[in-house]
């Protein structure tokens, strides 16, 4: 079912480690900076400091990845998340980890994701014949879903039986080897062509054409929308964790697997409507959602409800309404 070809089992495989231990590691920091601090402000800005280097220079980033070896970028910015990780873990187990490293450590591991990302979303189609990209596709997105569902439970386990460090270095080492797989990818001669136009006048005619047409800007305003609604959720929710009965780091972990699910469920439910259409009515269907959820778990928690499956219940919503603003 997995295999194409050798060189895509290799990029699959290795995504696949990397981003299983990205929800091992995202769950257990989480759960210490909250433990540490227990400030929704240290919260908030440690989730500002975790995706703003990606979004501000993921602007940019497709201009030298379409001038730089795709290969090359992959394997380095691997290396270099899963050593910046490791340094962490070391940190921690000799007990001077602080929350200044953790957050230094974040916005490397965003900066270097915004190298990552674009490219393996650009490698795809120079590894797979063309009648196989919506397959090659498909097997990339269920890693996503399988490490959002699976990664988070998991991690809280692990976090629950062996402590933090464990859970911090396999995240460091599935960098490593997602690297070390990706290294023997062999890309073919010739499938990426060199580019004359300066990066200034590329990045000049990008903004351009965004800001002409009203279609593409609108999409992308609405899902600024929901990076803020998701990234709200994503600080609260392990407040919300703690407070509820029961276990705070697996309720946390059971929220972080119902986003995931929702987001699964939410992509199966727009894609045959995306092949057909670019339609704004499932994007703004996605605000109203949030808005509905949010004033939901607002509801629960003001009356005093602790216990955790309604609240997984409206997050299982949440996330198929992320899927719809963000896929």
């Amino acid at each position: 079912m997995f295999w194409i070809n050798k060189n895509y089992f290799l990029l699959w495989t290795g995504q696949l480690v990397s981003q299983l231990g990205d929800k091992f590691y995202a769950i257990a920091l989480a759960w210490w900076v909250l433990e540490r601090t227990n400030s929704p402000a240290v919260m908030g800005f440690f989730m500002v400091v975790s995706v703003l280097p990606e979004l501000l220079f993921g602007l940019i980033a497709g201009g030298f990845i379409d001038r730089w070896n795709r290969k090359t970028i992959i394997v380095a910015a691997d290396i270099f998340r899963g050593l910046t990780v490791i340094t962490v873990t070391l940190l921690l187990t000799v007990g001077l980890l602080e929350v200044w490293h953790v957050f230094v450590a974040a916005a490397v591991i965003s900066l270097a994701s915004a190298f990552f990302n674009p490219s393996v979303m650009a490698v795809v189609p120079q590894l797979v014949e063309s009648d196989e990209i919506p397959r090659a596709n498909s097997l990339s997105q269920m890693i996503g879903g399988l490490a959002s569902v699976a990664g988070p439970v998991l991690g809280a386990a692990l976090v629950g039986i062996a402590g933090y460090w464990p859970v911090f270095l396999t995240n460091g080492l599935s960098y490593l080897a997602a690297a070390l797989l990706a290294s023997f990818i062999g890309l073919p001669r010739g499938s990426q062509a060199g580019h004359k136009a300066s990066l200034l006048k590329e990045l000049k005619d990008g903004f351009k054409f965004i800001s002409k047409n009203r279609l593409v800007f609108t999409i992308l305003l609405v899902i600024g929308i929901v990076h803020v609604f998701y990234g709200s959720l994503a600080v609260g929710m392990p407040f919300l964790a703690k407070s509820l009965a029961g276990n705070g780091i697996r309720n946390l972990a059971y929220f972080e697997t119902a986003m995931g699910a929702g987001m699964i469920l939410g992509a199966v439910l727009i894609g045959h409507q995306k092949l057909k259409s670019v339609n704004t009515r499932p994007l703004f269907a996605a605000i109203i959602t949030f808005g509905l959820c949010f004033t939901l778990l607002g509801l629960a928690r003001s009356n005093g409800i602790v216990i955790s499956l309604p609240y997984i219940m409206i997050v299982l919503f949440i996330g198929m309404a992320v899927a719809v603003g963000l896929l």
